[in-house]
């Protein structure tokens, strides 16, 4: 009776370990989710076209058709301050002062948060600490094009996204796809077109992150 006792613990311990591996292994296979630096809320009654941040000769915009924002790891910034920069509808970048970003967090599956509390004289005020910033944001071009258009090829489904803009600035577009992957287009010279797609997640999802670049 003890050797079947041992036995069937054995094999309760397998099964529940297997479930566990399978939910591990389903998750990292077919979840859509990106792997967050940073996540930023709006929680102000401003909207806008596009959030994200800037430091030094760089600026990073993320488009979406949801409401998450954030910055994901693959970006690879390794920048110790940043400013948050969010883009309004008639095409006005506003921008906060500093603030703390770190790549290399503590607890790699827990993000860094923010929240754009409110708009206060063009400025976006933050709920965390910051300070003034020598760090001068790039402009966005006045004329660009930030364009989705989806295809079908068999039973796929395919988000193709384009940026193009009059600017003296280079840029480079990342666009989430299936699985939690990424298609990149690699830098492109002002005035030309970036273009990448790639398998569309669920829910019709449309995140891509546009990031101007001054040489």
């Amino acid at each position: 009776m003890k050797r079947k006792h041992v036995i069937g613990i054995i094999v309760i311990v397998l099964l529940v370990a297997a479930v566990f591996t399978g939910r591990y292994i389903y998750k990292e296979r077919y979840s859509d989710e990106m792997k967050k630096s940073l996540v930023i809320t709006n929680g102000a009654t401003t909207k806008f076209k596009a959030i994200g941040m800037a430091w030094k000769n760089n600026v990073v915009l993320q488009k979406t058709n949801k409401k998450d924002y954030f910055i994901p790891k693959i970006l690879e910034i390794e920048e110790s301050k940043v400013r948050l920069v969010a883009l309004t509808e008639d095409n006005k970048l506003l921008k906060s002062d500093e603030f703390l970003f770190e790549q290399k967090l503590v607890d790699p599956d827990k993000p860094r948060e923010v929240t754009i509390k409110n708009v206060m004289n063009q400025k976006l005020i933050l709920n965390v600490v910051t300070g003034k910033s020598d760090i001068k944001v790039l402009k966005m071009p006045k004329e660009y094009k930030w364009e989705y258009t989806d295809k079908m090829s068999g039973d796929q489904h395919t988000n193709r996204v384009l940026f193009k803009a009059k600017t003296k600035y280079a840029y480079e577009i990342t666009l989430h796809g299936k699985g939690g992957k990424h298609g990149y287009s690699g830098k492109t010279e002002g005035g030309k077109e970036a273009v990448v797609e790639w398998e569309r997640p669920a829910d019709n999802l449309q995140n891509s992150w546009v990031r101007l670049i001054k040489k």
